[in-house]
């Protein structure tokens, strides 16, 4: 099975939403242009994000991570797609205004 097969077979086990076809296209898409796209299990990308393994389940569980792609049991992720995950989250984690601005510097009186 090639990997144009195993992400169309991964669309048949996931909820077929605009996103999932949007991610399955992607996917095929930067595969064929060569991205070095690679698929983690939990121990691997624990060890990328500096976690353990529970904290993947219970990110997981949370939605910080996008759905795994469950094979024979053990979740999976694909490199591409936690990049796209990624980037979705810090895109709509707003920068407060004052970041980066230094503190104003108290006069050390009391009021």
């Amino acid at each position: 099975m090639n990997d144009r097969q195993s992400i169309l077979a991964g669309l048949r086990t996931r909820p077929l939403t605009l996103a999932t076809l949007r991610d399955a296209i992607e996917a095929i898409l930067l595969d064929e242009r060569g991205s070095g796209r690679y698929r983690l299990n939990k121990r691997q990308l624990a060890e990328q994000r500096g976690v353990t393994p529970r904290t993947i389940d219970r990110w997981k569980v949370q939605g910080i991570l996008p759905p795994p792609e469950v094979v024979n049991g053990r979740d999976y992720w694909w490199s591409d797609a936690l990049a796209r995950h990624d980037k979705r989250i810090r895109s709509a984690t707003k920068t407060p205004p004052n970041a980066g601005k230094p503190r104003p510097a108290s006069t050390g009186a009391a009021p």
